[in-house]
């Protein structure tokens, strides 16, 4: 069984959290090592050894152990795992309580659950108020199976029953019953409590086997349910309801330790106040508890709580908050555990009231932003970004001297959050000031932390310049320290800016170099990343060798499901596309469409979208997901659609004004990465020879022959069409020019044979070349060169002219 807290109490998966640590039997007050090895042993017994480590990396967050780098998408899979081989196990009821209180992830993880067990021995049982269903009405609707109770008013014979019910065997007479059902109102919460108020005021009590109100017409009639348990407030003793309204600060759940360190009082006296509460069914003591030693209560039902809450004057609210907050501290020591979110709410709420009241809230100030600031990194290990940012929100707006760790990790969630308006709103240049605040004040980790970031969004907007800066200022920083996943991580970035500029040789060490730490700190996903960096770099200088490794390294991550399988897919699927092999890119691009989606990399803006309508000959497909393209802070990394759909309007009677076709080659020309250069100056040299403006168009080819000649690779599908189109436009020094470019190739792919065959005016061999790669538009511009020069028969001759009535472009019959 799991909770949801109430809002404002939210701890991130708060209910799977309680499901996991009761089904392996953590407790919060176990150490890091006690925890762990509780872990590994269950998920040792349910599974084999290799899921066992895969699902102890997912789960230890949620148990309160460190994060390990897995993605969101692979966490929340493996969580699901888990409770499915819970299933597998043994028949097994899940009971998801209050998921009106539950964060959208959470009732995310639930539906996907119940669409995942179907064939299981699973039975998944979730509670909420009405108030879930107006907030997501189509909640569940989508899963096979679910079956939705909606409870009405009981009716007035089962109100009757449930009172007869709560007094024993006696006989209650009708003239009592009718009163007690007619102020219940079908509301069986009401009838519990006002039955017990009038047990415990006296005015209902037995007499021989009969119950009897003393005078039915004098009854108290209390408006709400709310007045009926003030009413049996009053009438406990002050001990024991200084004792119920204590617990209604620690939480929905409690222990006497923490009411005890509350109020101030002695463990015993309150474990007795306890037993008193029990017997007036106000409390229930649960059947197990998460800390040891502790036995474990919770309110008999949230309304209980509140009223007590409400009842407690706010100065005094204040103490019992920072009491409680204390003994959580002490419980938590330095786990990540959920307490700290609960202790973060503790902590702001003794803060936020005293300030409301008007009071000093100075002594509350570094203690709630300490505890937030644990709180949102607890909810970061778990990749719920929005509630790591309330916390750093709240975390900030607490009036206090700067504190540049946290302002690091409310950067870093913007950055992984919407890196595009990051970008866009001088995210670079206040992480580059808290790089500088973190040197001087010697946070040696958090400044590495800071450069590897920096590093990461210069990447990401093609500046290869400063990302070599920041990620060689990080890994210099690290090596002072001891290994760590982040360590590794720089070595990462640092090993994928080389591979981008077809640097092998650096890039394979420092690949190599973080694959040393991840073997030595078992971190697979570390090991995983570097041997796609590698064979990737390998693939881009035209190594066979390299698309082997990549895809071996798939499988492994794959067969191990590792969430670096999504970026191995993409890298693979790449590498299909400079072999011309379409079919098994998009293949491999479907087939894990869920893989790709989400995670906390920030990722260039490739547009696939706008790549595949140019492919199905859809220009004005493509020209609208360009459109959408150019206004993404990462464009930088896409120049060729920016300029194919300069020289596609050209073709349609349309025009792109020079100022666009210069800012992107400006970009291009000041990233320092050969790729989008490269990509730049053959599309735009097609430009402007569409245009007829050949003096620039040759002048691009000789910067793109220059670029190519500094660093052989691969020659890639973005700009080796292009260029090839653009020098059959410029004529024979252009095709000869591009020709012998052409040659250094380290290998032969069908886009280069393509390519060489319109260089050489073989365009019936370049139309046949792109129609078995897939590619429509570069098939209907051979089509186009081979009718001007009257080699295309009637049959292509009517292909080309539907291509260019279908898509506007009267250029190409010209």
């Amino acid at each position: 069984v799991g909770h949801c807290p109430p809002f404002g109490e939210n701890v991130t998966y708060a209910a799977l959290s309680e499901i996991v640590k009761a089904q392996i039997g953590i407790l919060d007050t176990d150490d890091d090592a006690t925890a762990r090895s509780r872990l590994d042993t269950a998920l040792r017994a349910m599974t084999g050894a290799q899921e066992a480590a895969r699902l102890a990396d997912a789960l230890g967050p949620l148990v309160g152990l460190p994060a390990t780098g897995l993605s969101p998408d692979e966490t929340e899979s493996a969580w699901r795992r888990f409770l499915l081989a819970m299933a597998s196990a043994a028949p097994t009821v899940l009971v998801f309580e209050d998921m009106h209180w539950a964060e959208d992830k959470m009732l995310r993880l639930v539906e996907m659950l119940g669409n995942l067990g179907e064939g299981f021995p699973l039975l998944v049982v979730a509670t909420a108020r009405p108030e879930l269903r107006e907030r997501r009405p189509d909640w569940t609707s989508a899963v096979t199976g679910t079956v939705s109770l909606s409870l009405g008013p009981m009716h007035d014979e089962h109100i009757a029953t449930l009172c007869s019910l709560m007094v024993g065997q006696a006989v209650f007479p009708d003239e009592s019953m009718a009163p007690l059902v007619e102020l219940a109102g079908g509301n069986p919460l009401y009838a519990h409590e006002f039955v017990r108020m009038l047990v415990e005021r006296g005015e209902l009590r037995p007499i021989g086997e009969h119950w009897t109100l003393s005078d039915p017409n004098r009854a108290p009639m209390p408006q709400t349910v709310q007045a009926v348990i003030a009413n049996r407030l009053d009438l406990l003793e002050q001990a024991d309801r200084a004792v119920l309204q204590a617990a209604a600060v620690v939480g929905t759940q409690f222990w006497p330790g923490a009411v005890a360190a509350a109020l101030g009082i002695g463990v015993d006296l309150v474990s007795r106040s306890l037993q008193r509460l029990q017997q007036r069914d106000l409390v229930a003591e649960h059947p197990t508890s998460v800390m040891a030693g502790q036995l474990e209560y919770g309110f008999r039902h949230v309304l209980v709580r509140d009223v007590c809450y409400q009842r407690l004057p706010r100065t005094e609210r204040v103490s019992r908050h920072q009491r409680t907050a204390d003994w959580l501290e002490q419980v938590v020591e330095n786990r990540s555990s959920d307490l700290w979110e609960v202790l973060a709410n503790h902590r702001w709420a003794a803060h936020e009231i005293t300030r409301t009241l008007g009071m000093d809230p100075t002594a509350y100030a570094a203690p709630a932003r300490a505890a937030l600031h644990q709180a949102a990194r607890r909810a970061y290990a778990l990749f719920a970004l929005d509630a790591a940012a309330a916390s750093v929100d709240r975390a900030l707006s607490i009036k206090l001297e700067e504190d540049p760790a946290l302002d690091l990790l409310a950067a870093e969630l913007k950055l992984f959050r919407d890196g595009d308006t990051f970008l866009n709103e001088g995210g670079i240049l206040h992480l580059t000031e808290l790089a500088t605040k973190l040197v001087q004040i010697k946070d040696l980790n958090g400044a590495a932390r800071a450069f590897t970031l920096l590093g990461m969004a210069a990447w990401a907007r093609a500046d290869r310049a400063a990302a070599l800066s920041y990620l060689d200022e990080a890994v210099a920083r690290y090596e002072s320290m001891p290994e760590s996943l982040e360590q590794a991580e720089a070595l990462l970035e640092l090993a994928r800016v080389h591979m981008m500029n077809f640097e092998t040789t650096p890039a394979i060490a420092a690949a190599e170099a973080a694959a040393d730490i991840g073997n030595r700190l078992a971190l697979a996903e570390v090991h995983a990343n570097a041997r796609i960096t590698s064979a990737t770099a390998r693939c881009l200088v035209g190594d066979p060798e390299g698309t082997a490794e990549l895809a071996a390294v798939t499988d492994h991550c794959r067969e191990n499901r590792l969430v670096s399988h999504r970026r191995a897919i993409q890298n693979l699927a790449w590498a299909c596309l400079e072999e011309g092999d379409l079919e098994r890119h998009d293949r491999l691009l479907a087939e894990h469409s869920t893989e790709l989606a989400g995670g906390l990399k920030l990722g260039t803006s490739f547009s696939r979208e706008a790549q595949k309508a140019y492919w199905a000959g859809d220009w004005a497909g493509q020209l609208a997901a360009i459109r959408a393209t150019m206004r993404r802070p990462t464009a930088e990394w896409d120049p060729h659609p920016i300029l194919t759909a300069a020289w596609i309007r050209e073709l349609r009677g349309e025009s792109t004004s020079d100022e666009v076709i210069e800012n992107v080659l400006r970009s291009a020309r000041q990233s320092g990465f050969h790729r989008p250069l490269r990509s730049a100056t053959a599309n735009a040299a097609l430009c402007r020879a569409v245009q007829g403006r050949f003096g620039e168009a040759e002048s691009l080819l000789s910067e793109l022959d220059a670029d190519w000649r500094a660093t052989i690779a691969l020659p890639s599908a973005e700009w080796v069409s292009a260029a090839a189109h653009a020098a059959h436009l410029l004529g024979r020094k252009a095709t000869k020019q591009v020709s012998a470019l052409l040659e250094l190739a380290p290998r032969k792919t069908p886009w280069l044979e393509a390519a060489m065959a319109t260089v050489q005016g073989d365009h019936q061999t370049a139309t046949m070349l792109y129609e078995r790669i897939g590619d429509l538009s570069d098939r209907a511009l051979s089509q186009a060169w081979a009718a001007r020069v009257g080699e295309l028969d009637a049959t292509g001759l009517a292909e080309l002219r539907a291509f260019a009535n279908r898509n506007n472009a009267a250029g190409l019959l010209a």
